[in-house]
């Protein structure tokens, strides 16, 4: 059995932090895991960033509603499912993603929890980034003698996409590129399908 494992966000949809930058005119917050590795550090800075412009929970989400998926996403997950199991590994939230997941007539999908405060600014998420989602699910799917093919773009999509047992950088930032050599890359979707057609 083939499972193709994928990251959300620059993978099948926008960054949702650049998509909310580029709103709110605030360009601390189109950085994303590409820019700041540690992804506790780059939490916090939003947090603190969106209290100082009073950037709450249910703005964003209005903001979210407006995001389409990328050209050929929802095109490239149907034949994904034609084609084996698929789930969505993000690091991203429930909360911002389940609206956007009906584009995709609703796969499985691994995330994390928002937490927020009585202002409704934003303050935590569970599971704590010590719990690494996508590399849990994907040495789970290996456990079950499950075929992995992942898929990832950013710094914190190198454990799961070395786990797997396949691995593809998809469109990765000109950082990751000059630093990762060992992973195959690809650069768009049809590239992409060849690709894991040979895995299947």
């Amino acid at each position: 059995m083939n499972i193709i494992c994928l990251d959300l966000e620059s993978i099948l949809i926008p960054e949702i932090w650049e998509e909310v930058a580029e709103e709110t005119g605030i360009e601390e917050l189109e950085l994303t895991t590409r820019d700041i590795k540690d992804y506790n550090e780059l939490m916090a800075h939003r947090y603190q960033v969106l209290r100082e412009n009073k950037i709450d929970l249910q703005y964003i989400k209005k903001v979210i509603k407006t995001i389409e998926p990328l050209e050929g996403a929802p095109e490239f997950v149907k034949w994904a499912r034609n084609n084996a199991q698929v789930a969505i590994l993000t690091d991203s939230f429930y909360e911002f993603i389940n609206p956007i997941m009906e584009e995709f007539n609703k796969p499985m999908v691994f995330a994390r929890t928002l937490k927020w405060d009585e202002q409704g600014y934003l303050d935590g998420y569970t599971p704590p980034k010590n719990i690494d989602i996508k590399l849990t699910a994907i040495k789970t799917f290996n456990k079950i003698n499950l075929n992995t093919i992942a898929v990832g773009d950013s710094f914190n999509d190198l454990t799961m996409l070395r786990e797997a047992n396949k691995g593809y950088l998809y469109k990765p930032s000109k950082d990751v590129k000059q630093n990762v050599d060992d992973i195959e890359k690809k650069h768009n979707y049809q590239e992409l399908k060849q690709a894991i057609k040979k895995q299947l």
